[in-house]
């Protein structure tokens, strides 16, 4: 980054051609070799991270099924719920990031970044039978990169919106988080996320379910997904 900002600034006034090309040529190395670790440590995950997978050996035409939500909503319980209904394979980011905490790395902060590019790499290099997917993940920041690259693959896919009041939202992370405060000190922002999600998104394929009740009812859910499959 600092040679791009280098070559940007002063490459046009340094005069010096042999110089902007030995520049050049440093940037597109660096880029490279960043690539090059990627992958490596995107195979690294995957192989980990395929272990850890249910179902993957069910032949399944793909569907993918993700979630719009704040913590506290529900999304874990009921992804686990559709799972075993669907026998569909559930990706847990949760899960990746257990493994590139297990991992002997150098920079795990700079790994665990990477979570987002991990998820494409898995969709290019995942070739189980079972293509129904279900991400146990709010995609309300996200879906700028994932709806792209579903609808690129010809995908089809169901967002459900959970809609659950703040108090309960509230009380379900004050009984189940260790670190409240961590969780509520960031939980304006995956507001703002969830809000701006529905206002940019109007015309996808969203189905809304009320999840204020601890025992919810699942063949509403159900059925709901069924007239997309």
């Amino acid at each position: 980054m600092y040679i791009y900002n280098f070559l940007r600034i002063h490459g046009n006034t340094m005069g010096n051609q042999k110089v902007n090309i030995f520049l050049f040529c440093l940037l597109v190395g660096f880029s490279i070799n960043a690539m090059q670790e990627d992958a490596m440590l995107f195979k690294q995950i995957y192989t980990e991270h395929c272990k850890k997978l249910k179902n993957t050996d069910i032949q399944k035409k793909p569907f993918f099924i993700c979630f719009s939500g704040t913590p506290g909503m529900g999304k874990s319980t009921l992804a686990n719920k559709l799972e075993d209904h669907y026998k569909a394979v559930k990706i847990r980011t949760d899960d990746v990031r257990a493994i590139i905490n297990s991992l002997d790395l150098q920079d795990k902060k700079s790994a665990l970044s990477k979570i987002q590019d991990y998820l494409q790499f898995f969709f290019k290099e995942y070739q189980c039978p079972n293509k129904f997917i279900i991400i146990d993940a709010s995609i309300d920041r996200t879906y700028t990169l994932l709806f792209p690259m579903l609808e690129k693959n010809k995908i089809p896919y169901l967002v459900i919106r959970l809609e659950v009041d703040p108090d309960t939202v509230l009380k379900r992370i004050q009984e189940r988080e260790k670190d409240v405060k961590f969780y509520l000190s960031w939980m304006p922002d995956a507001r703002k996320d969830y809000e701006n999600f529905l206002v940019h998104n109007k015309n996808k394929n969203i189905i809304m379910f009320d999840n204020n009740n601890s025992k919810p009812d699942l063949k509403k859910i159900y059925k709901a997904v069924d007239a997309y499959l």
